[in-house]
């Protein structure tokens, strides 16, 4: 048996040990991970945490009853633990496990693995980059097994680089994490391009209203976000949306074998337009494909990795575009129902010219921004939310600016 599977199968048979005829059904997921952070501070400080993890969550059905629980440790003993956990937790009112027809994995290759060296290597190098300040570079590597009693089983490997650090942009310190599973896929925000050499610039002059506006990656990932964690009021959508929760294939950050509880893994369109349907619309992600996030919860809907597919269109954005570009966010997004407020670091650009900058509030209803989408630019950029969002540049008609 291979080292990344030996510990999880461990595990495994001791919950599975705990639970043989004392449940109908159970289920057992298995995450072990390695995870090492590397961190400069503008005072000088260099830090180095490096961790390892094993945990086990289990859940049961008897009868009409359902268990939960998990465990962290050595592998045999979070397995047992986790069992008994589960047994004692029996109660009704819990969504039952799927029935195991349904079962099923997709394969799912191991990414290559990055030595401490190379990750070192890359630090050392993102610290040089753009001014930055205060940056971390994390890694992770998890394995994760998923088995159920009646002998299915699912093993798979995923990788993260996890870039974070702050800068400054217009007086204004803005925050950026830049996400990715080989260090290839790794570059600074096009949107520094816009600021770099740019300074100083005439402040922002501009009238409260509707604008056309370009939203940067870090820009437009959490409102993307926003779209799949919430369900809108039924509206016409703007043709260029392709948005996707991606969980296999080669724009996948995070491809899996099967989702959460066991169904094979398959990507979900979130907001798509499909001409060839009479219904062009249609919210999907949210409401189909569980996640364990994080590993010792039980499995709930939600969008792995978010990807928004670029037109074809400039490489380096913005290209020609004239008017308001919303770089960076300052703060983070305000729901309030079906509307969203955010604070972000913008420019005014004339045929892709920076002539002033400042901080502007863009608000909008969720409605108003699937129906605005006009076009995207330049390739998908990694934001790491609370999952990958990768986006590129969207031009939205008809958000307020104030």
């Amino acid at each position: 048996m291979s080292g990344g599977l030996a510990e999880p199968h461990e595990a495994l048979q001791a919950a599975a040990a705990v639970l043989a005829g004392r449940c109908e059904v159970f289920e057992v997921f298995v995450r072990r991970s390695h995870s090492l952070r590397l961190a400069h501070h503008r005072r000088g400080e260099l830090c180095r945490e490096e961790s390892y993890e094993l945990g086990v969550a289990c859940r049961v059905g008897k009868g009409q009853l359902i268990g939960f629980g998990r465990a962290s440790g050595e592998a045999k003993e979070a397995g047992q633990t986790a069992a008994r956990l589960a047994l004692q937790s029996l109660t009704d009112g819990h969504p039952t496990l799927p029935v195991a027809s349904l079962l099923g994995a997709v394969p799912c290759p191991p990414p290559p693995a990055l030595s401490e060296e190379e990750i070192s290597q890359l630090f050392h190098r993102l610290r040089q980059a753009n001014d930055a300040r205060d940056v971390a570079l994390t890694w992770l590597r998890a394995r994760t097994l998923l088995a159920r009693s009646e002998g299915f089983e699912a093993f798979w490997e995923n990788q993260l680089v996890l870039w974070e650090w702050s800068q400054e942009m217009f007086g204004e310190e803005v925050m950026f994490r830049r996400v990715a599973s080989q260090p290839a896929q790794l570059d600074p925000p096009s949107c520094l391009s816009l600021v770099c050499a740019q300074q100083p610039l005439p402040p922002l002059a501009l009238e409260p209203g509707l604008r056309r506006v370009l939203l940067a990656p870090d820009v437009a990932a959490p409102l993307l976000l926003g779209i799949a964690l919430r369900t809108p009021k039924k509206t016409h959508p703007a043709g260029a949306w392709d948005l996707w929760d991606v969980r296999r294939g080669a724009h996948a950050l995070l491809p899996m074998g099967c989702d959460g509880e066991g169904l094979p893994a398959c990507n979900l369109p979130v907001l798509t337009v499909d001409r060839a349907e009479t219904q062009p619309w249609r919210w999907l992600a949210h409401r189909h494909g569980t996640v364990r996030v994080p590993w010792d919860s039980p499995p709930t809907p939600g969008p792995v990795h978010l990807w928004q597919k670029p037109f074809p269109g400039p490489a380096t954005p913005p290209g020609s575009f004239s008017g308001l570009a919303a770089l960076a966010p300052l703060t983070e997004v305000v729901w309030e129902q079906q509307r969203f407020r955010l604070l972000a670091a913008a420019v005014e650009l004339s045929r892709g010219g920076v002539v002033a900058a400042g901080v502007v509030t863009l608000v909008g209803s969720l409605s108003r921004l699937v129906s605005g989408l006009l076009t995207t630019l330049g390739p998908a950029e990694h934001v790491a939310l609370g999952c990958p969002v990768s986006t590129p540049w969207l031009v939205v008609a008809n958000l307020e600016v104030r």
